[in-house]
């Protein structure tokens, strides 16, 4: 099994010959091929709780969002839990976070965003100022005890509006949905509302968006995705393509204009149906924008990618469609969705694909390289999947961790709920030198003793005959060289390492 994590394009001084250099790990894992191995389970510390509806990763700890936790005799108030990434590895439960003035069905931990020591957690359920108006709890930590510092409610909020269903944070801007809030007498159009820091746990609304076509149940704002100057908000009931077809909005702060967020974009899938509800997931990464559809073709789902610059400078258009393999009914394919930089991890929570209904799966798609189609490239299950477990709810990427929540599993008690951890563990090895002259490619590489390494070179990414030039096994020396006379017009390079 293998997976590229280095490509570059060697360039010498014959204009006739193109060489390519990839560096990939080959990995022995039986879960997946990219080169992440399941490292730890978090359990919550009662049951009933669903733990893993959203999880969020900060500084150095990872919040799991439990909305069902009984409280103090409060029945759904909810919790989240934080777990800490320790010195020897392991991720050890530390604190539990609950509201100060939580009260039963508030859903707390519905929703969650982390940046750095701050974490807002959405309570849709909170009745403050009205029954279901909703709220959002800030929090910080000094590394070890953590403080709620902010109460967040909209400024014309009040009962139904599901205020804080989704939230996101990027430094001093915090975005919240409350898809079920009324824009100008039309019901649930939903609305996002922007707060700023401003002090030291002092957070102020400053604007409140709504979709340009705003209609009566849009529920705009059911899921939102921040990104420095950018915010993609979904509204997967939005019938532009027929009836709940959904789609998805992409806002810009016009940074030395008006100073106000305007939207930008709006994003529909080129073949959208009918009960597809694009916008029930997004995420967006360094000009991409995943949304998830996780009704389409008979609820197997889909994710559409758009891109920025895709038909025109600042436009964003439609790149690609994800679709499950073999389209299986159901799944459910779409229901979250998280993008580095280059792949997408796609959650189909109801997925029975391991044998076990709606047990759940998540998806992996890489973008090979440039210019190439995004491929499917593996497909993970629990390692005990369950019926109703629900893996893929929830998911979130940090540097080399991924966390896949499973708020149904019953491992720790009925509905306890879990989340996945998953690592991804960086090549050792790496191309150190690389020339290339009349006679060919030559490359020197080091790597870690504990590891073989394997060069090999094929004449296209497509064929899939990869021939192996040069092996090192342990103990031998990490190092090596090789050089390539080869007469081949195009030539590709990889070096595998097998753990």
């Amino acid at each position: 099994m293998k997976r590229r994590d280095r490509r570059g394009q060697v360039k010498g001084s014959c204009p006739a010959v193109l060489y390519f250099v990839f560096v990939c790990v080959l990995n022995r894992c039986a879960l997946c091929s990219m080169g992440m191995t399941q490292s730890d389970t978090l359990h919550p510390p009662s049951a009933g709780g669903e733990a893993g509806e959203a999880v969020a990763f900060g500084t150095n700890w990872i919040a799991v969002g439990a909305p069902s936790a009984t409280v103090t005799g409060n029945v759904a108030q909810g919790a989240v839990y934080v777990y800490a990434h320790t010195a020897d590895g392991t991720w050890n439960l530390t604190n539990t976070l609950t509201a100060a003035s939580g009260a039963a069905n508030d859903r707390f931990g519905h929703s969650l965003a982390a940046d750095g020591n701050i974490l807002a957690v959405g309570s849709s359920g909170d009745d403050q100022i009205g029954n279901e108006a909703g709220a959002v709890y800030l929090f910080e930590t000094d590394g070890t005890n953590w403080t709620q510092t902010a109460v967040l409610i909209a400024d014309d909020g009040t009962a139904g509006h599901f205020f804080g269903i989704s939230v996101d944070l990027d430094g001093d801007i915090l975005a919240v949905g409350a898809r079920k809030a009324p824009v100008a007498g039309k019901t649930a159009a939903g609305a996002v509302y922007v707060f700023q820091r401003s002090g030291e746990g002092f957070w102020q609304q400053v604007q409140k968006l709504t979709a340009d076509d705003a209609v009566s149940f849009d529920y705009f704002g059911g899921a939102v995705s921040l990104e420095g100057d950018e915010l993609l908000i979904g509204a997967n009931d939005n019938d532009d393509n027929g009836s709940k077809s959904g789609s998805a909005y992409l806002f810009r702060f016009d940074a030395g204009g008006t100073e106000q967020w305007q939207q930008s974009a709006l994003l529909v899938d080129a073949d959208g149906a009918s009960l597809d509800l694009l916008g029930s997931s997004v995420s967006l990464n360094n000009g991409l924008a995943a949304v998830g559809a996780p009704g389409a073709f008979s609820a197997a789902g889909a994710v559409c990618l758009f891109a920025r610059n895709e038909g025109g400078s600042n436009l964003w258009g439609q790149v690609a469609k994800l679709l499950p393999s073999n389209l299986p009914d159901g799944i459910g394919f779409g229901g979250s969705v998280a993008l580095s930089e280059s792949r997408v991890f796609v959650g189909a929570p109801d997925s029975g694909l391991s044998g076990a209904l709606a047990a759940g799966s998540l998806y992996l798609f890489d973008a090979a390289s440039e210019g190439l189609s995004w491929k499917e490239t593996e497909r993970i299950d629990a390692d005990l999947p369950s019926e109703s477990a629900r893996f893929g709810a929830s998911v979130a990427q940090h540097e080399n961790w991924l966390a896949v929540g499973s708020p149904g599993c019953t491992n720790a008690g009925e509905r306890a709920g879990a989340v996945y951890l998953f690592h991804e563990e960086s090549a050792s090895v790496a191309i150190t030198a690389i020339s290339v002259n009349v006679s060919g490619v030559h490359l020197s590489w080091r790597g870690g003793t504990e590891y073989t390494q394997i060069l090999e070179r094929a004449a296209s990414l497509q064929s899939g005959d990869w021939l192996p030039l040069l092996t090192n096994t342990p103990p031998t020396a990490a190092e090596g060289s090789y050089s390539d006379i080869s007469e081949e017009s195009m030539r590709f390079y990889r070096m595998l390492e097998i753990r």
